[in-house]
């Protein structure tokens, strides 16, 4: 199975550079978590890998295809991409909106071999029961799988998602992600999402990718890269790493105040010891 290369990209967004002679490579059947503060770059790569910006050097390759903007609709044939706020404004049913993930042109004809498979997505996900349903009425987390369900009827090969539980509560960032590491071990998808949360990164991505300053500061397990002195100074916060009950790091950002109030307690601590080692 092929792999998806970035050699050399450079991003400029207006008069920023967001991504400086980055290079990358991203296998099937994982998941990459591109982690990193505002404004670094994130989406921008997400979006050069899709072909809606252009870089200004670099090329993206997929086994022997490389994007091309004058082939752009031959190289997105490969790829499944949720953007960031994703807004569904139209009058359409849960269904309709799922098949829309096979549709070139906006009618709704489709054959019942699409419209089975679109059935079957949407019960391993859990909203078969919405499909009828106005997209309007349901909550963000509904809506959300509905939209991985559409990307996913495209049989891509690779999946880009943007901010994909940004905005939803523990149990649908939960919900959806487990079915994203489900599809992406059974399909061996490339799979690339950007991520806040560095716990959720931690528990689902197989290799996080942490950007800063135009660069890759970090790339690898998240054992490896998720370490609170590297994140601290990217992040510009005090930072803990913690473990769960099996074992996976757990980011907590510490208040300043608080961190303060801990190193008084340990000073007090060693002066109460010391002059009781004196007596």
């Amino acid at each position: 199975m092929s792999s998806l290369d970035i050699l050399n990209a450079t991003i400029l967004r207006g008069a920023t550079c967001t991504a400086q002679g980055i290079s990358l490579r991203f296998e099937p059947g994982h998941i990459y978590a591109i982690l990193g503060p505002n404004g670094t770059g994130k989406s921008s790569l997400l979006k050069a890998i899709f072909g809606e910006i252009e870089m200004q050097a670099g090329e993206v390759h997929y086994g022997e295809r490389q994007l091309s903007r004058r082939q752009l609709k031959a190289w997105r044939e490969n790829i499944g991409y949720m953007p960031q706020g994703n807004e569904l404004d139209a009058c359409l049913t849960t269904l309709e909106v799922v098949l829309l993930g096979h549709l070139d042109a906006l009618h709704m004809h489709v054959g019942d071999d699409v419209l089975e498979q679109a059935l079957m997505l949407m019960q391993r996900v859990g909203i078969q029961h919405l499909a009828h349903r106005d997209i309007q009425s349901l909550s963000g987390g509904q809506r959300q799988l509905a939209l991985f369900c559409q990307v996913l009827l495209r049989e891509p090969k690779i999946l880009l998602l943007d901010e994909p539980v940004s905005a939803l509560d523990m149990h649908h960032q939960l919900s959806l992600l487990e079915h994203v590491y489900t599809e992406t071990r059974q399909r061996q998808l490339i799979t690339i999402t950007v991520l806040h949360d560095l716990s959720l990164a931690a528990q689902f991505a197989d290799r996080v990718i942490l950007l800063g300053e135009a660069s890759v500061k970090a790339e690898g397990t998240p054992h490896d890269v998720l370490q609170p002195a590297l994140l601290s100074e990217l992040y510009q916060v005090p930072v803990e790493r913690l473990h769960d009950s099996s074992g996976m790091p757990v980011i907590r950002p510490v208040r300043q105040t608080h961190s303060a109030s801990i190193e008084y307690a340990q000073l007090k601590h060693s002066q109460l010891n010391n002059s009781q080692s004196l007596c």
